[in-house]
């Protein structure tokens, strides 16, 4: 008895419950026994019955008699825990003996093995799970803020029972981030210490994790949007799970509440706190004279500098209202309660909560003719529109092609076709476009003339248009894939980015044997952000600047990123920056022309064109901008609105309030 004695295990005899070991009193020269602290703790905290019986007839006076001669003790019972004050005895130990292998053992007593089994019942998933694989008591951490201080996630176990299937699961704050901003689903992992190598030792040991685990996916159950995979730290033999790239980065990026504040050219309106909206500006249509009563939602449609556009609002009772211009009926909304609306140039469309749809305004394509039956999922273009139907079929309207029969996931609709992924993961298009191939699909990426799909074996094909190339995919295995009007690039699953179609600009000409987390495609050049927080372009802008960035903002002919530093550094037509720390940068959306930073500070500073005054920004602390080509507004700390810029028609004369 050199080493502990296991004196009780599970039922099953796989787990051990409890062992003994020898513990010496000098001062008397005695041996004694002693259970292990962990079972002695159980037995407790959950006293037994102290009845020193045992079962099986190996454990008798005979292989007391037996055993006690060979090893020089045990005859009687022996005493391995009391209770804290030493009065009560909770555990003994006795001899059993087995003739067909002459092997001696001992044995814990029926009360206390049945305490400590009792105990060992898994009462939670985690308790279950962790004690299979030896990890997971408590939450995991899996991801954390750039220095370390602040944990952004963790992962717990869950279990199904009648599958019996132990399963990680992302904690709910961290999937309702990713499911209001979801990642690009690259499943790729920075560090030298996560790595093919990791997953095997820390799966061998832990018996989990060969491959990366998914544990976060969308509210449909269609899309993951996060997995967690081992690394490992040989310096300390430490194993530990780490959440993919793109998910981390999702989570620390700054969190902003949903924007409730909406600028149109001349005008805009916002939500105020108390749930009612007020708008300035161009108001020549009414589109700047908002109904009184509580809103929960604002939409904005039509709006162009030859005619003025139109809102729609969602009352807190689901009634639709709209204000504006109402040319064709486009801002006369029927009655009934709706839970979303779909505003276009001319014509709208909302979901009833009964499921059902309506259209009003401009009947040109007979857009404004929804199909029938109850719907979970509507997309609307300017002269069609599709709906999920809550049996999963799809339904269209207006000018585009019947959809086929069967039950579909995802539905997708471009200006001439639409594309649906089937429940069986197969795909189908309908309109002007070729027939998609077959095989099963897990995202699909729609253009106005083509269309790519990425298999569930992660490789990619794609049909369509051909004039350029779009549709000569390359060869591999692919993360994710992004399309722009000629072209298209991929991540590869060893970070390598591969572009392939319209080659004009050099969009496909893609530095080699380097690895990206996440690339941006624009007309004409494409950039990425290395592994290493370093930006490469090609194409038209091939010049960056050095450094290693966080995030990065693209405009048609410029970028400018965020710096570790937090400092701003831009490239292509645009190079000046301001100095300082940020933490977002703004684009003007529309023409691109200026541009705006939020600092450490909450302080605005704008650099560029500033022909309207749209880079004299207003003093004070700010949470949010929001730019349009000539004037910019922000949503200061206290919650009021301040803009600058062109006050032609009066959008700089904000209204009075707090808003969200």
């Amino acid at each position: 008895m050199a080493e502990p004695v296991d004196v009780a295990k599970t039922a099953d005899g796989a787990v051990v419950l409890a062992q003994v070991r020898w513990g010496y009193r000098a001062e008397i020269n005695l041996c004694y026994l002693v259970l292990d602290d962990a079972a002695v703790e159980v037995l407790r905290a959950n006293p037994p019955q102290t009845g020193p019986m045992w079962s099986g007839d190996e454990v008798d006076d005979a292989a007391a008699q037996r055993c006690s001669r060979h090893h020089g003790f045990g005859a009687e019972p022996v005493d391995v825990a009391k209770t804290a004050d030493g009065a009560v005895v909770l555990a003994q130990v006795r001899w059993g003996y087995r003739a067909d292998i002459n092997l001696c053992y001992l044995v814990l007593n029926d009360m206390a093995l049945e305490a400590l089994r009792a105990a060992a019942q898994p009462r939670t998933a985690a308790q279950r799970c962790s004690r299979h694989h030896g990890f997971g008591a408590e939450p995991v951490d899996v991801a954390k803020t750039a220095d370390g201080a602040v944990v952004l996630a963790q992962v717990r176990w869950g279990y199904r029972a009648e599958i019996n299937l132990c399963y990680l699961v992302l904690d709910d704050a961290a999937v309702e981030v990713l499911r209001a901003n979801p990642p690009q689903t690259a499943f790729m992992w920075s560090g030298d210490e996560v790595n093919d190598a990791a997953a095997q030792r820390c799966s061998r040991h832990h018996g989990f994790g060969a491959e990366p685990v998914d544990v976060a996916k969308t509210a449909d159950g269609a899309v993951v949007l996060a997995q967690v995979r081992w690394g490992y730290r040989a310096d300390i033999n430490l194993c530990y799970l780490v959440l993919n790239d793109m998910a981390l980065e999702a989570l620390r990026m700054p969190q902003r509440p949903p924007r409730f504040m909406i600028l149109r050219e001349n005008y805009g309106c916002g939500m105020r706190v108390d749930a009612t909206i007020a708008c300035w500006g161009d108001n020549r249509a009414g589109q700047a004279s908002a109904p009184q009563g509580r809103f929960s939602r604002l939409y904005s449609g039509g709006d162009s500098s030859a005619e003025p556009g139109y809102w729609c609002g969602l009352r807190a009772d689901r009634a639709a209202v709209c204000w504006g211009d109402n040319r064709a009926g486009r801002a006369s909304p029927p009655e009934g309660q709706f839970s979303q609306l779909y505003l276009r140039d001319s014509f709208a469309c909302g979901l009833r909560t009964n499921g059902a749809i309506s259209c009003w305004g401009d009947n040109r394509g007979e857009a404004w003719q929804p199909a029938q039956g109850q719907f979970t999922h509507v997309s609307i273009a300017d002269s069609r529109g599709c709906g999920l139907r809550t049996d999963q079929s799809v339904a269209c309207w207006g000018d585009i092609a019947s959809p086929p029969e069967g039950q579909f996931s995802q539905l997708y609709l471009r200006d001439s076709f639409a594309c649906g992924l089937r429940t069986d993961q197969a795909v189908a298009c309908w309109g002007d476009i070729a027939s998609p191939p077959e095989g099963q699909f897990s995202q699909l990426y729609l253009r106005d003339s083509f269309a790519c799909g990425l298999r569930t074996d992660q490789t990619v094909v794609c049909w369509g248009d051909n004039s350029l190339g779009q549709t000569d995919a390359p060869a591999g295995r692919f993360n994710s894939v992004i399309l722009a009007d000629d072209y298209g690039c991929g991540l590869r699953i060893d970070r390598v980015v591969l572009c392939w179609g319209d080659n004009s600009h050099g969009q496909t000409n893609v530095f080699r044997n380097q690895q990206f987390i996440r690339i941006f495609l624009k007309d004409d050049f494409v950039c990425g952000l290395r592994v290493a927080g370093i930006i490469a372009c090609w194409g038209d802008i091939a010049s960056t600047p050095g450094g290693f960035f966080t995030r990065m903002y693209l405009a048609d002919d410029y970028g400018c990123g965020l710096r570790r530093s937090q400092s701003i550094a831009c490239w292509g037509q645009v190079t000046a920056s301001p100095p300082g720390q940020f933490t977002r940068i703004y684009l003007d959306p529309w023409e691109e022309k200026y541009r705006c930073g939020l600092r450490t500070d909450q302080t605005i500073a704008c650099w560029g064109d500033n022909t309207h005054g749209q880079t004299n920004t207003p003093n004070g602390q700010f949470t949010d901008l929001f730019l349009t080509a000539k004037y910019g507004c922000g949503l200061r700390t206290d919650q009021t609105i301040a803009c600058w810029g062109d006050n032609t028609h009066g959008q700089t004369n904000t209204p009075t309030g707090q808003f969200v």
